[in-house]
């Protein structure tokens, strides 16, 4: 989930600066701004209901999981929710990060809130393994 906002993200923000840098006046800036406010929005509420799907998901294994299985769950959980918040941040912030105009920045912290959703990526698959032990152990 925290991998899909952000490959949603990366192109509609990659179009955001595009437009943005190249309206010619103020009134086109502002409509860019909000069409992309919008978007990040529908990404944004998308994902927490993913979140609160998995959270809900999650509490029916926890019943019956191994340690091992619970600690990657409750890891998967954390860098899930660390990813969106960092995610929505990054959104909330990109009128002043295209203010500043400073490209290698923007691109540093769009690596940086992949790594986050990387993150998440890593703990999904330790879980998946951990419970196929659990299930083989059964």
């Amino acid at each position: 989930m925290a991998e899909e906002m952000t490959a949603k993200s990366f192109p509609i923000i990659k179009d955001f600066f595009k437009d943005h840098l190249s309206a010619n006046n103020s009134k086109k800036q502002a409509s860019v701004m909000s069409d992309f406010f919008k978007k990040v929005l529908d990404i944004s509420n998308e994902a927490y209901s993913e979140y609160r799907k998995l959270k809900h998901e999650t509490n029916a294994i926890k019943l019956c999981a191994s340690d091992y299985v619970l600690k990657q769950l409750d890891e998967l959980e954390k860098s899930t929710k660390e990813s969106l918040d960092e995610a929505e941040i990054m959104m909330n912030r990109m009128s002043v990060l295209v203010r500043s105009n400073d490209q290698k920045f923007n691109e540093e912290y769009q690596s940086y809130i992949k790594s986050l959703s990387e993150k998440v990526v890593i703990h999904k698959k330790y879980l998946i393994e951990y419970m196929r032990i659990d299930l083989n152990n059964i």
